[in-house]
């Protein structure tokens, strides 16, 4: 028996939309059950707050299956979590990547992907965000070492690796 609470029409919106939700959760689970295994769950958290936002409104690369997307980000977040284990933290190293990897982002962004066309007021008001994400991590990364000490490695990592997808975003898109 049908309820008719949604419109036929707007279904496939909702289909879209609940995969979407479905994605996102099993991706964050599957970093924090890696977090988990490596002994890394706090690093693992700290990664998915900071990189989660800014690629939310920055953009970059997307993958052309939802597979392929999920296997990308199992393998990133296993590469971040292993080189922080086993890299040491150099705070001119790490500010350093800090500093010249947010203007890139700051420049770059945002790149958008075809299944996701942004208009202009909408690429405006992300570049906005992501901007204030960038600062808002910039100074959690100053603060960094007198209160987690891995916080600020993994905040410019996150920071890293979000300009390196923008650039494989802007090199697919130009393609």
């Amino acid at each position: 028996m049908r309820s008719n609470v949604i419109k036929e029409e707007d279904a496939e919106i909702y289909i879209y939309g609940i995969n979407q939700i479905f994605v996102s959760v099993l991706n964050v689970s599957s970093a924090l059950i890696i977090g988990l295994i490596l002994g890394m769950l706090l690093e693992s958290v700290i990664f998915l707050a900071a990189y989660i936002p800014l690629r939310s409104f920055a953009g970059g690369y997307h993958a052309k299956t939802p597979v392929r997307c999920y296997f990308t980000s199992v393998f990133l977040i296993f590469a971040v979590l292993l080189f922080c284990k086993y890299i040491p933290f150099n705070l001119l190293l790490h500010g350093g990547i800090l500093i010249i990897n947010s203007a890139i982002c700051a420049f770059l962004c945002p790149v958008q992907d075809n299944n996701k066309p942004l208009d202009a007021v909408e690429c405006k008001r992300y570049k906005k965000i992501a901007i204030v994400i960038l600062l808002i991590e910039a100074c959690a990364w100053m603060i960094a070492p007198f209160v987690i000490y891995m916080l600020g490695k993994i905040i410019s990592i996150a920071i890293f690796l979000e300009t390196i997808m923008l650039l494989l975003g802007k090199i697919k898109t130009n393609l």
